[in-house]
């Protein structure tokens, strides 16, 4: 995550017999209490066309210096800070 937002991330998703690997990049921005993700980038063709066209918005939590919060559809999501 950059102080401009723009961010690059990678998904690991583990199911019992198979492992996916999603590479994304994109900007966060803050709207009225909202978290409003814009991929733009994807390593999945497919999805880079649903994710350009329709950007997640998500109400925020919580956020500190350490974690952001954000109500999705099944409960909260939380990200926190890695340092490395």
């Amino acid at each position: 995550m950059r102080t401009n937002g723009d961010y690059s991330e990678q998904v690991t998703i583990t199911r019992s017999n198979e492992t996916t690997v999603w590479r994304m990049e994109g900007t966060w921005q803050i709207k009225d209490g909202f978290l409003v993700n814009t991929v733009t980038n994807h390593s999945d063709p497919a999805l880079i066309v649903q994710y350009a066209t329709h950007p997640q918005r998500a109400q925020i939590l919580r956020a500190n210096g350490r974690e952001l919060a954000i109500k999705v559809p099944d409960g909260e999501r939380v990200f926190r800070k890695d340092i490395q």
